[in-house]
């Protein structure tokens, strides 16, 4: 497992508006981070410099409290899963699992020097050890009866299984996953998500996805980063960014359906708020958090919290 620390990174590509915007993000020891937002907010963006796929233009980031600035991607010991399976056709199901195993963690790397101060690190096994860990990935995904078969040859889910597979045997310091269901239809992308996530609860690794699914974030993580173009606006549990959104933005994005909104007079204090509207006044209940001002102000409830009362008079 690891940790991953992101201080005031910023991504600019020449003379065009940052990509990102000092964005800082704490990731702990086997957590699932879901990264959401719309296309263009920068999510993608932000998992390729984790990586090292691109270069930060400001700020850091940091592995295990290490600084990777100039550590190239095949030495930081993460495995990336993109949104294309990218399994090697030329390769059997079992020998793209098997690939890189046997270089995994190379002297004079980065993760090669974790090894001393991490017990168990990357170590090399045997060719048994190694068929054991394709095995047990294969298994966890089902895909165990597939092994010697071609890539051409299997499902589009199939070889999305395959592709995690892939990342899975190495046992990394952390799993990338940029978005790796989103071809296939939604009952399958549900399903290969969950098995997914219950593998990651297994092993404990650190975990960073992308999805632009509010719903499968909010199933999957353990706590969300919301991004818009390129900031960072709330980072909290699935419950917090669900019920206690900082503003409209998170709130419609992460909503099944849209807000529900009215424009009205909010009066009172302490837990006597009221609020005053051309449909009527409602009686705020001191279980909701309510700013302490007062004015004019837009309420806005989800679907499923409204409750109807007849009053017979």
């Amino acid at each position: 497992m690891a940790t991953v620390t992101v201080r005031s990174v910023s991504k600019q590509y020449g003379r065009n508006p940052p990509v990102l915007r000092s964005v800082d993000l704490d990731v702990a020891e086997g957590e699932f981070l879901v990264l959401v937002g719309p296309s263009g907010s920068g999510k993608t963006t932000l998992l390729r410099l984790v990586a090292g796929l691109d270069r930060v233009s400001a700020g850091e980031i940091l592995l295990n409290g290490r600084s990777v600035a100039g550590v190239a991607p095949h030495h930081r010991d993460l495995a990336m899963v993109f949104q294309g399976e990218s399994l090697f056709p030329q390769m059997t199901v079992r020998q793209n699992l098997a690939f890189g195993l046997s270089e995994k963690n190379p002297k004079g790397s980065f993760a090669h020097g974790l090894r001393k101060w991490i017990p168990g690190w990357g170590l090399k096994g045997s060719a048994a050890e190694k068929d054991h860990q394709i095995g047990r990935a294969a298994s966890w995904l089902g895909i165990e009866s597939m092994l010697d078969r071609w890539p051409s040859e299997l499902s589009g889910g199939e070889r999305q299984r395959v592709a995690l597979g892939r990342a899975v045997v190495r046992n990394p310091a952390a799993f990338l996953l940029d978005e790796p269901m989103s071809g296939l239809d939604s009952h399958l992308r549900r399903r290969l998500a969950d098995d997914f996530r219950e593998i990651q609860r297994q092993l404990r690794t650190t975990t960073i996805m992308v999805t632009h699914e509010a719903g499968q974030a909010l199933r999957l993580a353990d706590r969300i980063a919301v991004l818009r173009a390129g900031e960072l606006l709330q980072v909290g549990t699935p419950q917090e960014v669900y019920c206690q959104p900082v503003n409209r933005y998170v709130a419609d994005l992460l909503g099944s359906t849209d807000l529900n909104t009215l424009d009205g007079e909010l009066g009172g204090s302490g837990s006597e708020r009221v609020f005053c509207s051309a449909a009527g006044t409602v009686r705020l209940s001191g279980k909701v958090p309510v700013p302490q001002v007062t004015g004019r102000v837009t309420l806005a409830f989800r679907a499923e919290d409204l409750r109807l009362e007849l009053a017979l008079h």
